[in-house]
């Protein structure tokens, strides 16, 4: 198992997170239909972030991450936003 997998694995234990393959490779993790991100075989994680939170992740040198927990806590960011954005689409359905 490469480090990639195991990053896959441990953000595929969270409540509701799927994964599949990305089109240009890697895996890709979704959440309520919203991708997450991707994860390539090295551990090089590339998480859908709001911009500004992507800017300044890459102004400070967190992205891509060098070390899997660092990974794994980047896809929790974009888990969070998949999170929140489901519970805002459900209110506004009520």
């Amino acid at each position: 198992m490469d480090v990639g997998d195991e990053i896959a694995r441990e953000v595929e234990s969270w409540p509701g997170v799927t994964h599949g393959p990305h089109p240009d490779g890697g895996i890709e993790l979704r959440y309520a239909g919203r991708s997450l991100g991707r994860v390539l075989a090295d551990g090089a994680v590339e998480p859908v972030l709001h911009p500004r939170v992507r800017a300044m992740l890459v102004e400070t040198g967190r992205l891509p991450a060098a070390e899997p927990a660092e990974a794994v806590e980047l896809l929790r960011l974009a888990y969070e936003r998949a999170r929140v954005a489901e519970r805002v689409r459900g209110a506004r359905r009520r």
